[in-house]
């Protein structure tokens, strides 16, 4: 596992979690290849500077997911729609423990036979063990694939 620092960080199709770093002062960044980012911003900076790409910022985001899908609380984000990329949160967003995973890069959810909790499977072998229940990353997991899908076939149509 590669790890680098970094002022600035670029959302892109190989992003596939963005957590609070072990000093909680900067955001931890994994890639598909197994790069480990550290990144001189918190979760929402990182994940804003990725929405203005696009014309918006991450509360437009989220202002526009809350009006469209009627949802509230740990909202899906279309981070950058145009190429495909939507993140769940793991908790409430302002929350020092959120963990943001991007969800095309999840293969399943399921529970840690050893602890009990939630645990993340993605598509390239990795795991992220959560500190919240199956259910609820299955939840998010599920309602950010159903949310995907609508504002894709809404862009295409």
């Amino acid at each position: 596992m590669k790890q680098d620092q970094e002022e600035k960080y670029h959302i892109h199709e190989g992003t596939m979690l963005l957590a609070t770093s072990p000093d909680g002062k900067q955001t931890q960044v994994i890639e598909v290849d197994g790069t480990i980012i550290e990144v001189a911003k918190d979760k929402l900076a990182v994940l804003d500077d990725a929405c203005l790409f696009e014309g918006t910022t991450l509360a437009g985001r989220l202002a526009a997911m809350r009006r469209r899908f009627d949802v509230y609380r740990k909202i899906p984000v279309p981070v950058r729609a145009s190429l495909g990329i939507f993140a769940f949160p793991t908790k409430g967003k302002t929350q020092p423990t959120c963990v943001w995973v991007f969800v095309d890069h999840v293969e399943k959810v399921t529970t840690d036979p050893s602890t009990g909790r939630g645990m993340v499977c993605f598509k390239n072998g990795t795991t992220y063990l959560s500190d919240v229940s199956r259910r609820v990353l299955e939840g998010q997991w599920k309602n950010t694939v159903v949310i995907q899908t609508l504002f894709n076939s809404d862009q295409a149509g």
